[in-house]
């Protein structure tokens, strides 16, 4: 989640602002979804599985995620988090949407996954992440990132009650920078260097229904919700981890997993 990794549905007319609290859980490994329990104390860095596309004047991104809850480092003081997004980017500042799991300061939950929304300028300081739904149960939702490209920007969350806006941030709040690339990627922050037995667990095993599938990845020029399939681009843009695997279904439907782990 916190990343430079370069780093939904109808438009919402409500607005709710959740003040923040600092994302993520950890895993207990009892508590995982899979039986994934890797020691992990060395080395950590964010690595990333999943697909990206340059569009110069994007304003919304938006993709049906399943949801998954991995095994995560915890160690304490060595902390780690695994996690699945749709962003919004200018591969210098970036806003996302999704759900994770992680070591935080006071998260809603230390043993699931949460879902959280996450801003930050091309000024790092200007940063903010906040929490919301904890998603007990295996299912599939709806994550959205919009911006007018001008300074004002909201994420919305899908679930069995409808679309609504998680929070939202206007234009004298400071994240002015405007996006010109969508990425929808797993992410996983501690891996122990190239010990690929070791590490926080990528969503999604190699369970014939226990991956991790990113649907009906979407795309809009503005906040009309005039949506276009994407056409992801699946090479990576930094290194990802050997273990963590992708399957491209098309240009905007894909699956990934942590190979290491069998499901229950």
């Amino acid at each position: 989640m916190p990343h430079n990794n370069a780093g939904s549905s109808a438009r919402l007319l409500a607005v709710l602002v959740i003040a923040p609290l600092l994302l993520f859980a950890f895993g207990a490994p009892a508590a995982a979804e899979d039986a994934c329990n890797n020691l992990s104390l060395g080395f950590s860095g964010n690595r990333f599985r999943g697909g990206n596309q340059n569009i110069s004047t994007v304003a919304q991104v938006k993709a049906n995620i399943e949801s998954y809850n991995p095994y995560v480092t915890y160690y304490p003081p060595q902390y780690g988090d695994s996690s699945a997004w749709v962003m919004l980017t200018d591969q210098s500042g970036y806003a996302q949407a999704g759900y994770g799991k992680g070591a935080a300061n006071n998260p809603p939950t230390i043993y699931d996954s949460v879902v959280f929304t996450e801003i930050q300028d091309n000024d790092s300081p200007n940063w903010r992440r906040d929490y919301f739904d904890i998603l007990y149960a295996r299912n599939a939702f709806w994550f959205q990132t919009s911006t007018d490209r001008a300074g004002f920007w909201y994420f919305s969350f899908t679930d069995a009650n409808g679309p609504r806006i998680l929070t939202s941030f206007s234009a004298a709040q400071g994240y002015l920078w405007t996006p010109n690339m969508i990425q929808l990627k797993g992410e996983t922050l501690r891996y122990y260097g190239s010990d690929t037995n070791a590490g926080d667990q990528m969503v999604g095993d190699r369970g014939a229904s226990t991956k991790v599938h990113f649907r009906y990845v979407n795309y809009a020029f503005d906040l009309r919700d005039n949506w276009i399939p994407a056409s992801l681009d699946y090479t990576p843009i930094s290194t990802p981890r050997p273990q963590d695997n992708l399957y491209i279904y098309d240009g905007n439907t894909f699956a990934i997993w942590d190979g290491r782990c069998p499901n229950y």
